[in-house]
């Protein structure tokens, strides 16, 4: 699916990162989130309110992430479109520091 798409379906607020992993010579960002259903319009009662998610970021042109992140301890504020790239405003819930994930890419797979 492509940016727009991505953005517009999902809501990422109160999701939980698990891992972020970049690999350059494939120009893919493999992200796993313990994802808030509940947080989604298409949410169903009767299934699971979190969950996981894998998010697969393909022909990635731009990867912009602080080094030395703890993913365990990283939940998303929200995801935004700027400037063609998604935008993951993050927060440390340990610290309460702040950061932001920018990944510009051709398409987007979830599952």
């Amino acid at each position: 699916m492509c940016v727009e798409e991505f953005i517009s379906k999902y809501n990422f607020h109160d999701s939980l990162i698990d891992d972020v992993t970049f690999d350059v010579a494939s120009k893919q960002v493999l992200m796993r989130v313990n994802f808030a259903y509940w947080k989604q319009e298409w949410y169903n009662e009767d299934t699971a309110e979190t969950g996981p998610l894998t998010i697969i970021f393909k022909g990635v042109s731009q990867f912009v992430c602080p080094d030395d992140v703890t993913w365990e301890q990283i939940s998303i504020i929200q995801a935004s479109i700027e400037d063609d790239s998604i935008n993951f405003a993050l927060m440390n819930d340990i610290t309460d520091a702040y950061l932001d994930m920018i990944i510009k890419c051709n398409t987007i797979t979830v599952n």
